[in-house]
């Protein structure tokens, strides 16, 4: 096959713009999160390279969770129990996140949803003490509640 050079030239123009066009568009969405978002931790890479989108939701997720803890501690029940689980959704293994919405699921009278997140939560902290010994007394005292 035998290409002209006005054919190649243009191949080349149109390559190098969609190239640049992609950086320029994964700066700002990068420009975005971390300046107007407020999400600390996230690396252009994060956002550029489709191999990294994982790293980048658990970013996200600890952020979620962070934010709805704060908001918790300020009184705002709801956007704060919102944050929590959209959290824990896209970072599974922060166990703060997950001992908190365990917390509010059991103080809110759904313990079948506090055991479900405590129990899912041995997958990532069966070699954390503190965590498998909470989740084990918030078991037995279940087994208790059902004795009673």
């Amino acid at each position: 096959m035998n290409l002209s050079r006005r054919t190649v030239t243009w191949c080349a123009a149109i390559g190098i713009s969609l190239v640049l066009l992609y950086a320029g568009l994964t700066a700002a969405a990068w420009v975005f999160v971390r300046h107007f978002r407020h999400v600390e931790g996230v690396a252009y890479t994060d956002i550029a390279l489709p191999t990294r989108w994982d790293r980048y939701q658990v970013i996200r997720g600890n952020h979620h969770i962070a934010s709805g803890l704060k908001l918790l501690a300020a009184g705002k029940f709801a956007p704060g129990f919102q944050q929590l689980r959209v959290g824990l959704a896209r970072a599974p293994r922060n166990r703060d996140g997950r001992m908190a919405l365990a917390g509010i699921y059991a103080q809110t009278g759904r313990t079948d949803l506090a055991q479900t997140t405590l129990l899912d939560g041995l997958a990532h902290h069966s070699n954390d003490h503190d965590y498998v010994a909470t989740t084990m007394e918030f078991l037995s005292s279940l087994a208790q509640d059902r004795k009673v």
